[in-house]
């Protein structure tokens, strides 16, 4: 287990481009242990990491509207990605961020043609595109790009469940009322509620979530 670790661990400052760190597991794998089987493939990388750290960046691919009556939304989470971007970049110089925007067009399938073409030039992850309709369409595509997505607003279930590559940053409205379940019952400890929703809308589904959520925390919902 040392030697397999020691393994992972040099591979993974090599990939970094931290050639000094990548030498040094490299040696002490060596030299403490000579007749491992990952003595020669050590030697192999330790003349590849040879020369000096390198700068590795990260390839962030941006999927958000540029254009229509949403490009003011997506110019604000533009504005916040880069702030944060920069931030990291300041800090971080060996391991930096460069951003790959691409229009998500506003619909499903010009957002997951985008996603395509990022996930060819490199791209590691996505952030975007901003609703759920085409964010659908664009998880389908990261699942089959191995490519990590996120989500910044969409909210159907449908975008991230079964789904290994995709995540939401924002909650479905079925969490959000179990969520709020979870605060009225452990954080309130309130043992009757109720609930009003409008019929037909997404408060109707979190209303039903809550009342689900709350029930199974032996919790009465007195009125729905």
């Amino acid at each position: 287990r040392t030697t397999a670790a020691l393994l992972m661990a040099w591979k993974a400052a090599y990939a970094d481009g931290l050639f000094a760190r990548a030498r040094t597991l490299l040696d002490a794998l060596v030299n403490t242990y000579p007749e491992s089987r990952y003595a020669a493939e050590a030697a192999r990388v330790r003349q590849l990491a040879s020369g000096s750290d390198v700068q590795v960046p990260f390839d962030l691919g941006i999927l958000l509207p540029a254009g229509g009556e949403d490009a003011y939304l997506g110019q604000a989470v533009f504005n916040g990605i880069r702030i944060a971007i920069e931030q990291h970049n300041a800090t971080s110089p060996r391991r930096p961020i460069r951003m790959v925007f691409r229009n998500s067009g506003g619909s499903g399938e010009s957002a997951a043609r985008a996603l395509r073409e990022m996930a060819a030039e490199g791209a590691e992850a996505v952030i975007g595109p901003l609703y759920s309709v085409e964010a659908v369409q664009v998880a389908e595509a990261a699942e089959e790009a191995g490519i990590v997505l996120l989500t910044p607003l969409a909210t159907d279930d449908d975008v991230s469940e079964g789904r290994t590559m995709t995540f939401q940053a924002n909650p479905t409205f079925p969490a959000r009322g179990r969520a709020m379940a979870r605060y009225a019952t452990g954080g309130l400890n309130y043992r009757r509620l109720g609930v009003v929703s409008e019929a037909g809308s997404l408060g109707e589904e979190m209303g039903r979530a809550f009342a689900e959520e709350a029930s199974a925390r032996g919790a009465a919902v007195v009125f729905q």
